[in-house]
């Protein structure tokens, strides 16, 4: 499954949302024999449609450990009449990277592909394979939905 990858920064946090590329406008290409690009994108707004009504977006937070973090040291000193005496401690503190996931995408996705399946709409490898399927007479005679 193709899927891109947005992201939102708000200061220091960082969302990112993993959604796949039907919904998101990355290249992926459909065809019909007998059918145009206008078609094409009438079905697949309805089949997003259907997905986004059985799989509804679920967002949940995931929090992973992150190389990004910061380092501290501070020094204490005491003194007495006589002697003085200083201690050194220090440590790196991580800063968990924070995103947010669709818990649905994948299961609209499949819902989504399935139903252009189902409406007679195969997916094309590039451009030009999807515009030679346009190009094709419908099988069996039948019009294009």
């Amino acid at each position: 499954m193709v899927a891109c990858d947005k992201m939102l920064r708000a200061g220091d946090l960082e969302l990112r949302f993993h959604t796949p590329s039907i919904l998101c406008g990355c290249a992926e290409y459909w065809a019909k024999p007998g059918a145009t690009p206008t078609q094409f994108e009438a079905a697949k707004a309805g089949c997003q449609s259907r997905g986004y009504q059985q799989f509804p977006p679920m967002p949940q937070l995931v929090v992973t450990p992150s190389a990004q973090g910061a380092s501290f040291s501070n020094t204490k000193c005491s003194s007495s009449d006589s002697s003085s005496s200083c201690t050194s401690f220090g440590g790196y503190v991580a800063v968990p990277a924070v995103r947010t996931v669709d818990a649905n995408a994948a299961a609209r996705d499949s819902a989504v592909r399935s139903c252009l399946f189902q409406d007679g709409w195969i997916p094309a490898k590039d451009k030009e394979e999807a515009d030679a399927i346009f190009r094709s007479a419908p099988q069996s005679g039948q019009p294009p939905r």
